[in-house]
Parts: structure tokens; sequence; C-alpha cells
């Protein structure tokens, strides 16, 4: 493949300093072009060049991380411009490509967020027992209930999160492969008990609205909750399927929490930097402002 965009190689401001030693000379073909330099396209090249193909990545604009990037908006005022906190990075990605040792660093927020009523604030923490006697005070049937909650969520979190960095098998293939993984995702299913997939089929269809109305009375504290199953979706909290929305927020992790939410020192572009460090460390070129037609 030839890369279409005759722009200068260099790397960006953020991929730059990433003690790589020298880059890798220009040349008119790899074996992977990338077009896009957000952190999915960088993830991709880094991994690639670890296996030993020649790859190159075009970003259009003149800075790396397309929606995880941090950016100078006003003068001397650097933020995360489009996403903001760090949970569904896999554990994997960040071993395998060595991200701490390329400046990747998060802290815990603990508490992630928080319900604010006319009567004060709710907080809702790692802990639940913490969360609980931070609901009693608006109502002690909620703080019960909570942990039933929760556990729901921990739950359907368990079974889907070894299945986001599984292949999805080919429904209908013969080939041995496809058939050794439906029958392992046949058996987890199989070792859930009825009431358990009756719980996920409802997560997986259900309205976050409708799913907290079975939980809770307090509407402050079921509104910022439903506020997660919709965040980042053109949906309103009574749209079907956005209870699942709310269980994508649970299915993360940081540094082995399940569940728990990071702030990323240097914001979220300290992520797609890191990615490409590592990436350039394993060989690939990365080129910005090189748009491609």
């Amino acid at each position: 493949m030839e890369p279409t965009s005759a722009a200068p190689t260099h790397a960006s401001t953020h991929a730059s300093g990433n003690g790589a030693g020298a880059k890798p000379h220009p040349r008119r073909s790899y074996d992977a072009l990338v077009v896009g330099g957000g952190h999915n396209g960088l993830t991709t090249a880094a991994y690639l060049a670890r296996a030993g193909l020649s790859v190159c990545v075009l970003e259009r604009r003149e800075i790396l991380g397309g929606a995880c990037v941090t950016e100078e908006l006003w003068p001397g005022a650097r933020v995360s411009r489009a996403s903001y906190v760090v949970s569904m990075l896999q554990p994997r990605v960040v071993e395998d490509l060595r991200l701490r040792e390329y400046g990747y660093r998060a802290l815990p927020l603990d508490p992630a967020y928080a319900a604010l009523t006319p009567d004060g604030p709710i907080f809702f923490f790692d802990e639940t027992a913490r969360t609980q006697a931070s609901i009693a005070p608006f109502s002690k049937r909620d703080a019960e209930a909570y942990a039933g909650f929760e556990e729901l969520l921990v739950k359907a979190g368990d079974f889907l999160r070894p299945m986001l960095i599984r292949e999805p098998p080919a429904l209908g293939s013969k080939r041995p492969g496809d058939l050794l993984s439906l029958l392992r995702e046949g058996a987890r299913a199989a070792g859930l008990g009825r009431s358990d997939v009756h719980d996920l089929v409802r997560i997986f269809t259900m309205s976050v609205g409708d799913l907290l109305d079975d939980h809770f009375e307090h509407d402050a504290l079921k509104g910022s909750i439903a506020s997660t199953g919709v965040v980042g979706v053109w949906a309103g909290p009574r749209t079907p399927g956005t209870a699942y929305n709310l269980l994508h927020h649970a299915l993360g992790e940081l540094d082995g929490v399940p569940g728990a939410w990071g702030q990323v020192i240097g914001g979220m572009g300290a992520i797609s930097a890191a990615i490409a460090r590592s990436a350039e460390a394993a060989g690939a070129v990365i080129r910005t402002d090189a748009e491609v037609a």
C-alpha cells in the first residue's frame, strides 16, 4: 500500500519525545496504512508494528487522538475535549503496549459522581456501603435497594467482560475455531440460572428509566444514575436499550477495580500520546497534517 498524502513525515507534539530513537526513514510502501490517528487507529498501528509489519498512520489534523485528545482551547488552558474519564481502556492493551512506560497514568475517581438535590448531595462511591450511607438520609428504602441493584450490574458485567476482547464466532461457520467459540459461549450461558438469563435479557432491551423504577423511588437518585445510561447516545431515559448503556459504564475497570473510573494525568490526550509512543517504538511511522483523499 502507498500513502496518498505527500505531507512531510513527522509526529505531532503529543507523540514527540518518545525516547524511541530515530524515526524510521520515510518510505513509499507499507504493509498497512491506518487512516486516522485516533486512539483506536493508533492502537491498531501499535499491534501491527509489534507483529513485525511496516505501518504508517495518516492523521488529517495537526495533533493525534481523535476523540481522545487534550487541546489548548484557550490560552494556557488545555482540556480533554471530547472524552473526559477512563475506564474502558482494556488492561490487556495497557500491558501489551507498555503504556505506563510511555506516560499513561490515571488516578481513581472516588466518588465517581454525585446527585445534587435541594437537600444536599448523594455521593456514589466505589464501595457500595459508603454509597448506601450517602443515600440513607434521603431514602432508607433506596439505600437498602442499592446493594441489590449493584449486584445485578456486577453479575451482568462479570458475564460480559470476557467477551469484550474475544473475536465473536461466525454464526453458521463450520470452522473448528468458530465451533469451539460457540461451544465455549454456550457453556458459559448454560452455567447461568434462569433468573440470571432473565435479568440479562431485560438489561439488554429495556430503558434505563424502567430499570431504575424497578429499584428506586427517589427522583434525584434515579435521575443521576440515568444520566450514565444516556450519555454518549442520542436517546432519552425511556428509550429501549439504554439500560445496557448503563451496564456498559460498569464493564470497565481501573487498576484491577471493576467499574472504577479514572482521571488521566495530562488529560485524555495522554492516552493517545502513550499509544503513539508505543507504536513508534515498535517501528510505526506516524504522519500528522496528512489528509487522505
